[in-house]
């Protein structure tokens, strides 16, 4: 299938690109105010308030009496707006709670097995402000949270040029906020993740934001859940020779307007469209009153590419995974089913992007930069914790699963004991006059579980970041997080630290992640194998650092098991002969026979 670009991407040679060397240091910056909000509480924030918003009230937090006034102030047709638009959110949030079923099953005669939904008890939104604030943000992450059950939602939103923005306080209020404060940027997130004198700490946070926010936002999570890591808004088109290309160029600026940095593609099966829609864009750029931003975005990041067939555009739309995709196309109900990665599909000429994000009811909180290949956006399945419960009410039952799970495990070596010793692990950490000592917020025993392949693992420490936190235990408890929610094999922002005992003879898949993982014998010897097929003998206390390759471990003993510490770190992507490498699993190892593989594990 072929690809034509009638317009590409002029980033790389942009204005943007290239005064992204003078932007401020943004991990850093939000660092110092999580760390200043950590140690200092209200006294850091009504600093950074005053520094990044010139705006440091006696109180942040808005009273009764203060929301009162601010709706008396808001006018009546702007009220009876938000709350048309809040039905429609409000409806389509309780369609999605009632999507969510509960149940239990009786599993066998006496063993009951259940699941129910629980609401997170207290959520934090973000209302952001900016250019133009979008108030629909409070619908969508106040109002959702509370059709989820949330006990209490704190709300933050910026001051807009000083003043208390009065349409979205009054969206906030009638969304349902329990707290409602004027508090914007990286001092707000830190301050209802940590918790001040005067802002409650909550469980979970979700809004969208600028890059600080959602840097804020990424070094916080697994001290607090999120919602997503979102970033610049996006749009995509698919086209075919029915759509009207001045339409298709007043949607894609509509969207470009929101951001210097906003990606907005057109993929068209007709040239002619195609070509009529970018000098529709030119022509409109010459009168928009928002051209200053929407044409460096349409420069910098405008993509137009012409399709083959209508099945070729809708399979480069899915390499996109954008966050808003609009179909213009005569059958526009069928990418309901030649599409998979989106963050929200917008069927016909007459659905507008803007709809979505401003009232039509589905969730404008959506997945960008590609996420929407694995995470849709907010609903509100995010503010609950699907929970499982069990029960058992049978002594037989009870005494049958007793004697299973004391069975001995079916390794390679039938009944082969497990004779490596338990390990210990000690982290340090400082007492508050500043002296060291060990940290007795996680158990020096490493919290090894069994996987169905019979291989025992633990993972004894991981990070989220570089370089570490290390201030007020955050890494810590980024672990805690992290042993609550397994990771992968590898995380791409952090580190994690891992020991694998591996069963008498047990041969693992050949397999490849994209990391520098430095691997070290600790018992018995091992076989590394390479999918070239060649192999090295690994004994106690040897290295092997695996640089991105396919490989596969064999424990060479037949009769005891072996154990292996590794430390995996994120690499950047991996290009070799030409072509960039993924992540794999293999099931034949080159120099054993496939059964036997498949035997061992």
């Amino acid at each position: 299938m072929a690809r034509t670009h009638l317009k590409r991407p002029a980033s790389a040679n942009s204005t943007t690109k290239a005064t992204n060397g003078s932007l401020p240091d943004v991990p850093r910056i939000v660092e110092e105010v999580i760390d200043s909000v950590r140690r200092e509480g209200d006294a850091a924030v009504q600093r950074y308030s005053e520094q990044f918003d010139k705006w440091s009230p006696s109180s942040f937090k808005l009273s009764k009496e203060d929301i009162d006034q601010v709706m008396a102030r808001v006018p009546e047709q702007v009220i009876n707006d938000i709350k048309t638009v809040q039905s429609n959110v409000r409806k389509f949030a309780e369609a999605q709670l009632n999507s969510i079923k509960e149940f239990e099953i009786e599993m066998a005669p006496g063993v009951f097995l259940g699941q129910k939904n629980n609401p997170i008890d207290s959520v934090g939104a973000y209302i952001p402000g900016g250019r133009y604030p979008l108030l629909a943000s409070a619908h969508m992450t106040i109002l959702t949270a509370k059709v989820a059950g949330v006990r209490n939602v704190v709300a933050c939103t910026p001051p807009a040029a000083g003043e208390i923005p009065l349409a979205t306080v009054a969206a906030m209020h009638l969304a349902g906020a329990d707290e409602i404060f004027i508090l914007g940027g990286i001092q707000a997130i830190a301050a209802m993740a940590i918790g001040t004198e005067t802002v409650p700490k909550v469980d979970f946070i979700a809004g969208p934001g600028n890059a600080f926010v959602a840097e804020a936002k990424r070094q916080l999570f697994g001290q607090i859940g999120i919602d997503l890591f979102a970033g610049p808004t996006e749009v995509l088109i698919v086209a075919d020779e029915t759509a009207d290309p001045y339409m298709i160029a007043t949607d894609l600026l509509s969207q470009a307007e929101h951001g210097p940095d906003t990606p907005a593609v057109l993929i068209c099966t007709s040239a002619e469209v195609a070509k009529s829609a970018i000098k529709y864009c030119d022509d409109q750029l010459t009168t928009l009153k928002t051209a200053a931003v929407a044409s460096v975005s349409w420069r910098d990041y405008g993509e137009v590419i012409l399709a083959d067939t209508i099945d070729e555009a809708y399979q480069i739309a899915d390499e996109f995974a954008s966050e808003h995709v609009q179909i213009l196309t005569a059958n526009p109900r069928e990418a309901l089913t030649k599409m998979q990665h989106y963050g929200a599909l917008f069927l016909g000429p007459m659905t507008c992007v803007s709809f979505g994000d401003k009232c039509i009811g589905t969730n404008h909180v959506l997945p960008t930069k590609h996420a929407a290949r694995y995470t849709g956006g907010l609903w509100v399945g995010k503010f609950l914790r699907t929970v499982t419960y069990q029960e058992v009410k049978s002594a037989q039952a009870s005494g049958e699963l007793g004697q299973l799970s004391n069975m001995d495990s079916k390794a390679p070596a039938d009944n082969a004991r497990k004779d490596l010793r338990p390990i210990k692990r000690f982290v340090t950490t400082h007492t508050p006059e500043g002296t060291t000592t060990f940290s007795n917020v996680l158990s020096e025993d490493a919290p090894f579980q069994t996987l169905p392949d019979n291989v025992d693992f633990a993972l004894c420490y991981a990070t989220n970041q570089f370089p570490v936190n290390l201030n007020n235990e955050a890494d810590i408890n980024t672990y805690r997080h992290y042993t609550e929610n397994l990771p992968g094999i590898t995380l791409p922002t952090g580190t994690v630290l891992r020991v694998v005992d591996i069963p008498p003879g047990a041969i693992s898949p050949m397999h490849r992640t994209i990391s520098l993982d430095y691997g070290v014998v600790l018992e018995g010897e091992i076989d590394l194998i390479l999918d070239s097929g060649e192999k090295r003998v690994m004994r106690r206390g040897d290295i092997s650092v695996q640089r991105g390759t396919n490989h596969a471990w064999k424990n060479r003993s037949e009769e005891s098991w072996a154990r292996m510490l590794y430390v995996l770190q994120p690499a950047t992507s991996l290009r070799v002969a030409g072509h960039e490498l993924h992540d794999n699993s293999m099931h034949t190892i080159p120099g054993y026979e496939e059964e036997e593989a498949v035997a061992k594990n």
